[in-house]
């Protein structure tokens, strides 16, 4: 079974170079939604004693408003997973995934370089084949970045799991 996850598509996290992927992401959850498989989104919430905070003295999505889900995804966001890190595999995730059967995971959002990195090598690890729609993923920090993360994911999940969403659809 495959499954699309969506990660962190926020109102406080995306920059007007993010928004360019909001059309490819929306193309996969249309797709996936008319194949019948499943589509989960993640949020991640911050909060003032996290590493985010202390340690990279970074003090965003800490507000509701800022952890909202953009509006143009609302509609789509039948099932939501809240998370505290970078990886979207938190216990809620994991019953999910092995309750559904999931062998593949589709991956598209933000960041490429961090959040998207992080759980496509978990993953990857628990035996899953993670997929990198790399048109449909970004990095708030630059496009330098995003491009920088998918190079390591070539290397370290394999070339063929990153794919634009025209070597996708249809799926």
């Amino acid at each position: 079974m495959k499954l699309l996850c969506v990660v962190d598509m926020q109102r406080g996290a995306v920059t007007q170079e993010c928004r360019k992927i909001l059309p490819n992401v929306i193309t996969l959850i249309e797709q996936f939604y008319s194949q019948r498989y499943p589509v989960v989104f993640t949020k991640f919430l911050n909060t003032v004693d996290s590493p985010y905070c202390q340690h990279l003295g970074w003090p965003g999505l800490l507000h509701p408003s800022e952890q909202a889900l953009l509006p143009e995804l609302d509609y789509y966001a039948k099932r939501v997973f809240l998370k505290y890190g970078y990886s979207v595999w938190t216990k809620a995730v994991s019953r999910y995934v092995k309750n559904q059967r999931i062998k593949q995971i589709y991956f598209a959002g933000l960041d490429t370089d961090a959040c998207i990195y992080e759980s496509a090598l978990h993953t990857f690890d628990k035996g899953i084949q993670p997929i990198i729609v790399e048109d449909a993923c970004m990095s708030r920090a630059g496009r330098h970045y995003h491009e920088s993360a998918l190079r390591l994911l070539k290397r370290q999940i394999g070339k063929t799991n990153v794919l634009s969403t025209d070597h996708i659809i249809p799926i």
